[in-house]
């Protein structure tokens, strides 16, 4: 262990064997109590011997302390203890110092308290160079002084330092930043400790004044410009800021923007780094300095420079209509290149300056400014305004006048051209066809300020007229009073005569407007095409309607109403009345109503008839769209299907109209050949040749049963009044019956098997089943059952009887007697066939208990 004169090091160690039960007194021993102590405390002054008590079953020997008295020599540390061998330590002793843990630095005046350490450590006997930091030995104490070469820049917060014995390598003090300078800390030995050769035993501290900022400003002639002023630091306790102008006779300086300005201000009690604002007010061409001072911190200065200024218009020409809204023109302040004048920043007038900004108006009946001249209060703004208010049409110039000391800006405009227009009256051109109309709109592109009189004329009445009626006849002018808004109605243009005039439009403050009128043929159509009806179908809307032509080619361009007060019959021709008539013939036309008027075809028998428009006199027939339709009246339809039943059976089939007959009417069904089937309206009766469904009002007549009673084929047919007959084809196949069941099995004690026989209609050649049909209504067929071995059992029904009209099954049940075996067979009934694919016999086994 290696160890500096009156510092000290820990010390621990281990045992061979852990301590045994009871635990275990180490004692250790100093060869040189005049040189080393031994101490089981940090902070304790040690002796020459001590023990140490190790715990019962550890191995570790607790931390002691090894405190150095004198800086040469070796001493031996002997260990011993009952039941394990003697150890020793050799401990070397070094010359110690003191050295200071910072570096040079730099403070302004108001920055905190600078920390300075101190550390104890042991040297290189040889050398003094720095070996290793230890603490001052337990139960001694060292003061440690500093020298400050100038305590005027600044003190130390503690001085002597006092290292106290085994509480740390390290100690500290501050420096307190007085005043600017530089001042050297030096640390002093203390009494038996020695100079460290390379780590710092002093340090400069150098302390400067904080600054203060203010920029540089560049105003122009009677204007003014804003800067800020700071600090660099804030001051600990609130300081006044002085701010002086060398030459007030080129600039001042105020803390108001409105307020005339000054060679000095002051901020009083300033307590953070920002001072505050200045505005600086040109006065003359030329430059000065601002000068920015504060107690303990260094002055800062700011050049001042002022160059020409004018006032310039933000505005550019315009035109406006005579009713249009006040035009803004806005005037600006600003600085000027002092060797081309061109503008360089807009700048405030000066606080407690005012200036008068005359304009020039070249031609007052043209518009008026609203403010002339315009005022510019100093601190207020860069921008004053004024207004043109438009008067007539014209065009006038706007010259803004440089007030005395201004110039002239040589890169903004200083006038402006406002020019005056009347607004428009807006009318579209209208075509319209000989004697129809056509409405158009008349508009106003600028609502006026009060209500004007709007007159409409036509230049020859002869060609059209006009009208504010869709109605009523037009004339050549009417007026539209005391209109307020930019619409100004509608007019409809009445066609007279083939030709074209003009339209003009006219209203005090607008200009005219006029609009083309041509006048072209027109003629009549008929919207409609070519129709097949029933005779019970409702009636057809037949529409005609009325449209201009091209003059050139009679073809349909736009449909149009007839003009207003006039009324125009348009008859049609019927070629053939019984089959149809028209509800309106003439049909009229009234003038302002609508392009299209409408009868109806009533149709009243099967046929065709052509109806034709007949144009009236003075219009032409269109070429491109019908004048004629053919309307073309047919029966309605019965409807019946075709039938397929099995000899003695029968099957139903529905009967129905297509469509409902506007009063009843009776529906006869009839069937050729009545030997080869009937017909009934009876599920359960016999069928005859004909039957009658009396006073059918709707589309369903009703179900008729069709009932086989030979092979072969007929046919049905169905007949009412007004409607085309509906037939029917019959077919008569073979049939026969068949057992839906199977072979099965029961025990004696078991309850009654149900067997089911089913009618059925067969394929003529293979008589294979096809479709499951019930026995003919007022038909009656025994079908019996053969059993094979009655013993077995016996069969509940037999012959099982199938009652016309009832059900396509009927059934019997098996009765278990005895074990065994038993074919149950149907026998076909005469007249009937054996089914080719479906079970006629079933096998019935009976077992025991």
């Amino acid at each position: 262990l290696d160890i500096g004169k009156h510092l000290e090091a820990g010390l621990s160690g281990s045992l061979g064997l852990a301590a045994p039960a009871g635990g275990l007194l180490l004692t250790l021993t100093s060869s040189d109590p005049s040189s080393v102590f031994l101490s089981t405390s940090r902070t304790v002054v040690g002796s020459g011997c001590i023990t140490l008590q190790v715990t019962a079953g550890s191995a570790s020997i607790p931390t002691f302390y090894v405190q150095s008295l004198t800086d040469t020599g070796t001493v031996t540390i002997t260990t011993t203890a009952p039941g394990y061998a003697t150890d020793t330590s050799s401990v070397t002793l070094f010359p110690s110092g003191f050295w200071l843990n910072a570096g040079n630095f730099t403070r302004d005046v108001f920055a905190a308290n600078v920390s300075i350490q101190l550390r104890s450590t042991r040297l290189n006997p040889a050398t003094l160079t720095r070996l290793q930091d230890q603490e001052v030995r337990g139960g001694f104490s060292v003061n440690v002084d500093l020298t400050n070469s100038d305590p005027t820049v600044g003190t130390l917060v503690l001085n002597p330092v006092v290292f106290n014995g085994g509480v740390s390598v390290a100690a500290n003090t501050a420096f307190d930043p007085v005043s600017a300078g530089a001042t050297t800390i030096a640390l002093v030995q203390p009494t038996g400790f020695d100079v460290p050769s390379n780590v710092p035993i002093s340090i400069v501290a150098t302390v400067t004044a904080p600054s203060i900022n203010i920029g540089n400003v560049t105003v122009g002639k009677d204007l003014q410009a804003g800067t800020s002023i700071s600090l660099s630091n804030a001051p600990p306790t609130p300081v006044d800021v002085t701010v002086t102008i060398a030459d007030s006779s080129v600039a001042l300086i105020s803390t108001s923007r409105t307020a005339v300005g000054s060679s000095s201000i002051t901020f009083s009690g300033v307590s953070t780094t920002f001072v505050g604002t200045i505005y600086v007010q040109g006065l003359a061409l030329g430059s000065t300095q601002i000068t920015v001072q504060a107690a303990a911190y260094n002055d800062d200065t700011g050049a001042v420079t002022v160059d020409p200024s004018g006032f310039w218009l933000n505005a550019g020409n315009f035109t406006r209509d005579v009713f249009a809204a006040n035009v803004n023109i806005q005037l600006r302040s600003t600085r000027l290149n002092p060797a081309t004048l061109t503008r360089l920043q807009d700048q405030e007038i000066r606080g407690g300056l005012s200036v008068n900004v005359d304009l020039t108006n070249s031609d007052p009946t043209v518009g008026t400014l609203t403010v002339n001249p315009v005022v510019f209060n100093g601190g207020v703004s860069v921008a004053a305004n004024t207004a043109f208010d438009p008067l007539s049409g014209g065009a006038t110039t706007i010259a803004l006048v440089q007030p005395t000391g201004f110039e002239v800006p040589t890169n903004v405009p200083s006038s402006v051209v406002a020019t005056v227009t009347a607004p428009n009256i807006n009318i579209g051109n209208v075509t319209i066809g000989k004697d129809l109309q056509a409405g158009t709109s008349i508009s106003l592109s600028n609502a006026p300020p009060t209500p004007v009189d709007v007159t409409v004329t036509i230049a020859d009445s002869s060609v059209a007229l006009i009208s504010t009626s869709r109605t009523a006849v037009g004339s050549n002018s009417i007026t539209f009073s005391g209109v307020s808004t930019t619409f100004v109605g509608t007019i409809y243009v009445q066609g007279l005569a083939l030709g074209s005039t003009q339209i003009t439009v006219q209203a005090a403050a607008y200009n005219d407007d006029t609009g083309d009128v041509t006048v072209d043929p027109s003629g009549f159509w008929l919207n409609a095409g070519n129709f097949t009806r029933d005779i019970f179908a409702a009636n057809v809307s037949v529409q005609l309607r009325s449209t201009r032509l091209n003059p050139a080619t009679l073809t349909r361009l736009q449909d149009q109403e007839l003009r207003g007060g006039l009324s125009v019959n348009v008859d049609l021709t019927n070629s053939d009345p019984a089959v149809g008539t028209l509800t309106v013939n003439p049909v009229v036309f009234n003038g302002g109503v609508s392009v299209a008027a409408n009868t109806a075809f009533d149709p009243v028998s099967a046929g065709a008839t052509t109806i034709a428009l007949v144009q009236p006199t003075g219009f032409e027939v269109p070429a491109n769209v019908p004048s004629s339709v053919v309307a073309t009246v047919i029966a309605p339809s019965i409807n019946i299907g075709n039938v397929t039943i099995g000899k003695d059976l029968q099957t139903s089939t529905f009967i129905s109209l297509s469509n409902a007959p506007p009063t009843p009417v009776d529906v006869t069904v009839t069937i050729a050949a009545s030997s080869v089937a009937l017909i009934s309206t009876s599920r359960t009766a016999v069928g005859s040749s004909s039957v009658t469904f009396s006073g059918v009002s709707s589309t369903s007549v009703g179900t008729i049963y069709v009932q086989g009673l030979a092979i072969g084929s007929t046919q049905i047919t169905v007949q009412a009044a007004a409607y085309n007959d509906g037939t029917g084809d019959v077919t008569v196949d073979p049939s026969g019956f068949w057992l839906n069941a199977a072979d099965f099995t029961r025990d004696v004690a078991a309850a009654n098997t149900n067997i089911q026989l089913r009618s059925t209609r067969l394929n003529p050649i293979t008589l294979n089943r096809l479709q499951d049909q019930e026995v003919r209504g007022g038909f009656s067929v025994n079908v019996d059952l053969t059993n094979s071995n009655p013993t077995v059992g016996t069969l509940t029904v037999n012959p099982v009887v199938f009652n016309g009209g009832v059900s396509v099954a009927a059934n019997t049940a098996f009765d278990p007697l005895s074990a065994g075996a038993t074919t149950i067979a149907l026998v076909q009934p005469t007249d009937f066939e054996v089914p080719a694919n479906v079970p006629i016999s079933i096998v019935a086994t009976v077992t025991g208990p």
